[in-house]
């Protein structure tokens, strides 16, 4: 993966802190806010990105019945995956958004014959068994693909916690969301947890205590130079 760069130049469509902040948790792996901050990336990218065409993924999902094999033993052929060793597979349309120059991507649904399949939210069914079930809606696609990506994107880890990095992105762009998870973490850490936290809350500012609570490193901050600390 490219080396990113955080110096903010005239044209950033953002302060370099702040995309620097966004890139590491962009970058992160899963993590109980993660779809927290995909709903606030999406937000950032439509307020200050750039649109720029699509890519299109290919992901394959191997057969854990046979492990990819394709036999579920020496004479038996797979009966979940038929023997393909591929449980499933997909093409994914990622829409691109240039921000600060990079690229980001956001997924948008699945192509099937050159029409977009786009989840549309859940439906209740009272003669279903299962209850609510997924919906979907069908949309021709006629956008330009840039890209074939095969498998997952892979991101290089930051040094800096990217839990830290998530809430001084809401710190910066949705204060009630910072003020509103904080309050969710003093309501479920256990004792010595939550005393620590209420330490730190009751003495700094609340983003200081949280990098403090984090144990950020000073050096990991340098690219960030705005915080109220």
């Amino acid at each position: 993966m490219e080396q990113l760069e955080f110096n903010f130049k005239e044209q950033d469509d953002i302060p370099a802190a702040h995309f620097y902040a966004f890139n590491v948790c962009n970058s992160a792996g899963s993590n109980g806010w993660k779809n927290s901050f995909y709903a606030l990336k999406n937000e950032l990218l439509k307020a200050y990105g750039h649109e720029a065409d699509y890519d299109l993924q290919y992901i394959e999902k191997k057969c854990y019945t046979c492990n990819g094999t394709g036999m579920y033993s020496e004479i038996n052929r797979c009966r979940n995956c038929l023997g393909t060793g591929i449980y499933a597979k997909r093409n994914v349309l990622l829409k691109r958004f240039l921000l600060n120059g990079h690229i980001f991507h956001q997924p948008v649904g699945e192509l099937i014959d050159c029409r977009g399949k786009i989840f549309d939210g859940y439906t209740e069914d009272d003669d279903c068994f299962y209850g609510a079930y997924a919906k979907f809606r069908y949309e021709n696609f006629n956008g330009v693909i840039k890209e074939n990506i095969s498998g997952l994107i892979k991101h290089e880890p930051h040094s800096l916690n990217p839990t830290f990095a998530f809430y001084y992105l809401l710190w910066v762009f949705d204060r009630e969301k910072f003020y509103s998870r904080m309050n969710g973490d003093l309501k479920v850490y256990q004792t010595n947890t939550l005393h620590r936290l209420r330490q730190l809350l009751a003495k700094y500012s609340p983003l200081k205590a949280y990098a403090m609570f984090h144990n950020v490193e000073q050096k990991d901050l340098e690219p960030i130079d705005d915080l109220p600390f």
